[in-house]
Formats: C-alpha cells, sequence, structure tokens
C-alpha cells in the first residue's frame, strides 16, 4: 500500500499458488511465483515464494516463508534490501492497545498486549540489518508510507525498536543488504509466529531458526537421523519460471547424477555429477540459458542416477 492505502499490483503472478498436503519438508506447503512488472519503476525481479506450515507442537505456532530472488534484469542490483511489515491490532478488539520490542539475538520483532505475542523475525544467515517500531499515527497513516519512507524504515538500523506505551502501531523488519549481479538469486526467510508469553515466543522462535537450518541443510548437505527413500522428493515450483528446487534423497552413498531432459530425450543441462553421501540434497535448475539460449518453454525430465538406481521426474517450463 502507498501513502493513501491505496493497494498496488507491483507484482504480477506468474503461476497459480500451488500446495501440498503433505509437502516435501512441511505438512503443508504453499508455492507460486511473481515478478515486479507493474511497478512504477521495475527492478527487474522475479521472486519465488514458498510458506510452511506444521501440525505438531511446539511447530504449529509458526509459519516459515522463504523467498527466492532472481535479478532477471541486465544490470547489477546492489544494496537490496528486503522487508516485512505487520500491522497486529492488539488484540484485535481495536487501536491502540500495541506494544513493540525487538530481540536482536534472535533476530525477532514483535508486538504485545498482556499475554497476546505475534512476532516475525529472520531467519536467514545475513540477518536483520533494521527493526523499527512504527508509530502508526506519525509514521504510517495518511500522508506518511511513501517510498520514501518506506525505504527510510528499511534503513533505519536498530535505533528505534521499541514502544513501550500502548498506542496504535506496527512494525518492519528487513533483512540484507544484497548485491545480486544480474542472472543471480539471493534467498530471504522470514517466520511469523504466535504465542501467550514472551518466553513461549522466543522458544517458538529458535524452534523456528532451527527447523530452517534443517531445511537448508538440505542444499547438497545430509541431514542425519532422518528416514531416507532414494528418489527425487519434489520440483517447486511446478510449472517454473525461471528456476525450480529439485528435492531428491540418497538411502546409500554412490556417484550421482541428476540430469535435465527435454520431451526428445535430448540432454538439457547437467545439474549434478559427483559422488555423494547418503542423505537429502536440492539443487536448482535455472532454465533461462543453455548454452549461451534461452531454454524454450515445455515439458522437460529430472532424471536421477545413483549406481543402478534410478529416478525421473517431469517438470514443466512457463514463460
Amino acid at each position: 500500500r502507498d501513502e493513501n492505502r491505496i493497494i498496488f499490483s507491483d507484482f504480477a503472478p506468474l503461476a497459480t499458488i500451488s500446495s501440498d498436503q503433505p509437502g516435501s519438508f512441511a505438512d503443508l506447503e504453499y508455492s507460486s511465483s511473481f515478478d515486479d512488472r507493474n511497478a512504477v519503476e521495475p527492478l527487474g525481479i522475479t521472486v519465488n515464494q514458498t510458506s510452511y506450515g506444521w501440525a505438531n507442537l511446539p511447530d504449529d505456532s509458526y509459519i516459515i516463508t522463504v523467498y527466492e530472488i532472481t535479478n532477471d534484469s541486465d544490470v547489477d542490483l546492489n544494496g537490496l534490501r528486503i522487508a516485512h511489515y505487520e500491522d497486529w491490532d492488539m488484540p484485535w478488539i481495536g487501536l491502540g492497545n500495541d506494544k513493540v520490542n525487538f530481540d536482536r539475538q534472535r533476530n525477532l520483532g514483535y508486538q504485545h498486549y498482556i499475554n497476546f505475542y505475534r512476532g516475525m523475525m529472520v531467519l536467514n544467515n545475513e540477518g536483520a540489518c533494521s527493526f523499527k517500531a512504527l508509530r502508526n499515527e506519525s509514521e504510517v497513516d495518511p500522508p506518511y508510507f511513501s517510498l520514501y519512507d518506506k525505504w527510510s524504515y528499511m534503513n533505519a538500523g536498530f535505533s528505534d525498536t521499541a514502544i513501550t506505551e500502548p498506542e496504535n502501531a506496527s512494525m518492519m523488519l528487513t533483512t540484507g543488504p544484497f548485491d545480486i549481479p544480474s542472472g543471480s538469486t539471493v534467498i530471504a526467510a522470514f517466520a511469523i509466529l504466535g504465542a501467550n508469553h514472551l518466553d513461549n515466543l522466543q522458544e517458538l522462535a529458535d524452534a523456528a531458526q532451527s527447523k530452517y537450518d534443517m531445511m537448508t541443510d538440505i542444499n547438497e548437505r545430509p541431514v542425519a537421523g532422518l528416514p531416507i527413500a532414494f528418489g527425487i522428493q519434489d520440483c517447486y515450483p511446478n510449472p517454473f519460471n525461471p528456476s525450480a528446487a529439485i528435492k531428491f534423497a540418497l538411502d546409500k552413498s554412490g556417484q550421482v547424477e541428476l540430469v535435465i531432459y527435454d520431451a526428445l530425450g535430448r540432454r538439457v543441462k547437467s545439474l549434478v555429477d559427483e559422488p555423494k553421501e547418503t542423505g537429502l540434497y536440492k539443487v536448482s535448475w535455472d532454465g533461462r540459458n543453455y548454452a549461451g539460449n534461452r531454454v524454450a518453454s515445455g515439458v522437460y525430465f529430472a532424471r536421477l542416477r545413483c549406481d543402478e538406481q534410478k529416478a525421473v521426474e517431469k517438470i514443466v517450463l512457463l514463460r
């Protein structure tokens, strides 16, 4: 929204929202993708967004949302910041009861009123670069919340992180800055949490961080202690544009090949060709370029092979 509370569709969807229950990692996973073509001054980015939710305690009291941001423009993007803005009206029966604070150790910002606690935190390795406790009357409500205001809040650092007396408040949590060369991708991940007291909120924050660390441990590193069955577990988003994450599992060590083929059986891209240990893994396929050429829309196949074991998964590129 802007300084007039008008909602703009800066981001245009590239794919319908898809859901998996259960998903490859969580009990419920939603994913979609969009770009910023409708912005007043587009940066030329594509965002693949996946949200993860769990059914059992304590993980049912938070969700994790992962954004894969790709620079599709011809120029490098430097100093990019990615923020979540949240405005919980505590306790949802009127304005003026919000208090705000920030736990810097956990990259956790939260609003609270009596025993209502709602938080958001940065999970990716870059951590938080700014947290701003916002007084809605003087910093968000019209005529405020312009592009300049938003950028200022995203660069505020940690000098204004608390509102200790109840009022109508909100908050913005920012991660970065990211330098994204043309054609490159960065990851930003946030958790949204709900609790009945601060200790519980902090416990949930620690659980969410551990869960995300386990999720990122499958990025070509084995995860110990999990039951594993050989195969391609997921390709997401699917359909995709321009990149997809392919998760696969190895139930034994061996020489591993993961290759993309087109519908005619022609080899398009080798993603993995090396020995690997037992475990869960994730690699990305960027479908924008192959041998200097743009990869066409259509059906492709990811083939996983480890010694005598084979698995194939269909994946669709839509432009």
